[in-house]
């Protein structure tokens, strides 16, 4: 019976993904400024903008690298509703933007430890969009930065070959996820470790193009 439910549940899901777009998953124009995208927020009632007791919008950055220059950066955190584009339990957009240009935008997914299997296959319907759309791409793993285990895979998508791509000025959409473990505390050692309990699954997608903008991979994005 449980198997047949997350078939069914699978189906509907698979169904209701095949109505997302591109433009619904990156609902704002990279390029944008800080005032267009307040008027857009404000505009559509599917997310509205968070901000934390511990979040920072904005900065300044005087990195050496750019020499007598600066740059400045600031952050717009919004949520998602649940919905059949952006089906985690908790569902976050950060907006990236340098010099009041919107550079990037994260989205992520976090799902419960119990569903693994619809994560997995918003991954793969997400996949498949993209494919569509970009003909290049290259894959990736993540792991920890301790002991290096790994605990997360991705694809990144090109618009052009790897001969082509300008290797500053990045232009690129990613997808990735990462199985999130629970930490146990060391009172002897005073450290956390991850155990081999499941905690969530993370499902991250972004889009990103520094060109018109200061930004480097040297600089960071």
């Amino acid at each position: 019976m449980k198997r047949i439910y997350l078939i069914v549940l699978l189906t509907i899901s698979f169904q209701s993904f095949s109505q997302c777009s591109y433009s619904t998953i990156f609902p704002f124009d990279l390029g944008l400024n800080k005032f267009e995208l307040t008027k857009l927020i404000n505009a559509d009632n599917s997310v509205k903008i968070e901000e934390g007791e511990f979040f920072n919008c904005c900065s300044w950055d005087k990195n050496p690298k750019l020499k007598n220059d600066s740059i400045y950066r600031s952050q717009i955190r919004l949520n998602h509703i649940q919905d059949k584009c952006f089906n985690g339990n908790d569902n976050t957009i950060y907006l990236a933007l340098v010099d009041d240009k919107l550079y990037q935008i994260s989205i992520n997914q976090e799902y419960s430890k119990d569903r693994y299997n619809e994560m997995i296959l918003c991954y793969n319907n997400y996949i498949k969009l993209f494919k569509s759309i970009y003909p290049y791409e290259s894959s990736f793993t993540s792991s920890t930065t301790d002991t290096h285990e790994q605990i997360g895979e991705g694809i990144r998508f090109y618009k052009l070959p790897a001969e082509k791509r300008n290797k500053v000025k990045i232009e690129e959409v990613r997808i990735s996820f990462e199985i999130h473990y629970k930490m146990d505390y060391n009172k002897d050692k005073k450290t956390f470790a991850n155990t081999n309990e499941v905690d969530n699954y993370n499902l991250n997608i972004k889009t990103t193009n520094l060109k018109g903008t200061k930004l480097t991979p040297e600089l960071g994005y």
